[in-house]
């Protein structure tokens, strides 16, 4: 779940982070969880569902999962696009950064991406060093 706030700090929405990529990781979620000891007390052991979240220069917000998928949310709070990162294999973001020329770094790998929604999704990564490439939907050849 997500919230945003405005300057003033007055909650304008909260979301739910939903989708079927989700289904296994929430249906195999234990009841509970195992502790460990530390200095603090004892913790429970809680698999995180979510790996990194940014918003980009439009304000929309990517939130990239566990399982290889991100999420981009558009400001209003609604899902636009479910994608993956294809470089040399599917990556899973562990971190985005956004540029001014509208393109997605990310690691592990430091790939570069078009982030804009609206190119040719589904190709394939340049194979030249820091060169850009669409980003590779979630399934093949569409865009949810």
């Amino acid at each position: 779940m997500y919230r945003k706030y405005d300057a003033g700090g007055t909650l304008l929405f909260e979301r739910h982070i939903e989708g079927p990529e989700l289904d296994e990781y929430i249906r195999d979620r234990p009841s509970s969880w195992p502790r460990r000891r530390t200095d603090e007390g004892e913790l429970p052991i809680v698999p995180p569902a979510v790996r990194t979240a940014a918003a980009d220069a439009d304000g929309n917000l990517w939130i990239s999962l566990t399982v290889p998928y991100t999420y981009v949310y558009d400001p209003g709070g609604d899902k636009t696009r479910t994608i993956q990162f294809r470089a040399a294999g599917i990556v899973a973001p562990r971190s985005l950064f956004f540029t001014p020329e509208r393109r997605v770094l990310v690691t592990p790998g430091c790939s570069a991406f078009d982030a804009r929604p609206n190119r040719q999704e589904g190709a394939r990564p340049g194979r030249r060093a820091g060169s850009a490439a669409a980003l590779s939907p979630a399934r093949p050849l569409s865009i949810r």
